[in-house]
């Protein structure tokens, strides 16, 4: 028998919409030890348990729940960092909505690529100046 995981990754199309309609990109903003970095993230939020289990199974990440002060429980998944970026590519030919968050998610994570030392200045003012255009393209 075919999981639900498996025609996931048959169907693409059918995730884009997913992404397009319930879907955020985004790139996040962490701060440690006053070290400011910036991280590209995808996330879906859903109560149906089934897509957003078969989406954990099927691309990685990490899946959470919410039951709380809620009738119906909510479902989290979420990507980030290479694995965001490799699961872009994958979608984005099929994105309507989202396909200029897409664009500006990869180029962002381009300039992370091949990055073992800490950014320089001019690479996070880069990176802010994305993130502040993503921030306005999801408003």
């Amino acid at each position: 028998m075919r999981t639900l995981a498996a025609g996931l990754l048959e169907d693409l199309g059918y995730v884009a919409g997913i992404i397009d309609g319930e879907g955020s990109i985004y790139i996040a903003r962490e701060t440690q030890r006053n070290n400011t970095t910036y991280r590209l993230m995808v996330s879906v939020c859903n109560t149906y348990f089934d897509v957003m289990y078969s989406l954990y199974e099927g691309f990685g990440g990490s899946f959470y729940e919410d039951s709380k002060k809620r009738k119906k429980t909510l479902y989290y998944w979420r990507l980030s960092g290479k694995k965001a970026a490799e699961f872009i590519k994958l979608i984005l030919p099929y994105l309507r909505i989202k396909q200029h968050q897409a664009e500006v998610a990869l180029s962002f994570q381009s300039l992370k690529e091949g990055m073992g030392i800490p950014a320089s200045p001019a690479q996070k003012e880069l990176q802010l100046l994305l993130k502040t255009a993503m921030e306005g393209m999801n408003r």
